[in-house]
C-alpha cells in the first residue's frame, strides 16, 4: 500500500508495515485536549450528535475527550474525520490531539 507524504499517511504506513490489515474495520480514537469540564462536555454531545461514541476524563490539570469512530482506516476517512474533529475542538475551546488505533490483524 501506498500512502500520501503526510502524518496520517505516515502512521497508517507504520500500521501497515506492522501486520496491521487496513481493509479491515477498525476503531479509530480520536484525542481533544480541553480546560474545563464544560467544554468537555459540550465537544462530548458534539461528537456524539456526528456519530462518534465519546467519552471525557480529567487527567491531573488537563481534560481529555476521546472520540471513537469504526470505520476502514482509509487515508481520506481518516483524514475528512481529522478536520471534523479540529472544527468542533476549535469551536469549543478545545485543540486536536491527533488520533489512534489498536492494530486489526
Amino acid at each position: 500500500m501506498t500512502f500520501p507524504d503526510d502524518e496520517t499517511g505516515e502512521a497508517l504506513q507504520r500500521r501497515a508495515d506492522n501486520g496491521a490489515d487496513l481493509t479491515k474495520p477498525h476503531n479509530i480514537d480520536f484525542y481533544i485536549l480541553v480546560t474545563d469540564e464544560a467544554a468537555g462536555n459540550a465537544i462530548v454531545t458534539a461528537l456524539t450528535d456526528n456519530g462518534f461514541d465519546a467519552a471525557l476524563e480529567q487527567d491531573e490539570d488537563q481534560w481529555n475527550v476521546c472520540g471513537t469512530r469504526e470505520l476502514i482506516p482509509t487515508h481520506e476517512a481518516i483524514s475528512e474525520l481529522e478536520v471534523l474533529v479540529d472544527s468542533i475542538a476549535t469551536a469549543m475551546g478545545g485543540t486536536a490531539d491527533g488520533w489512534g488505533a489498536f492494530a486489526v490483524e
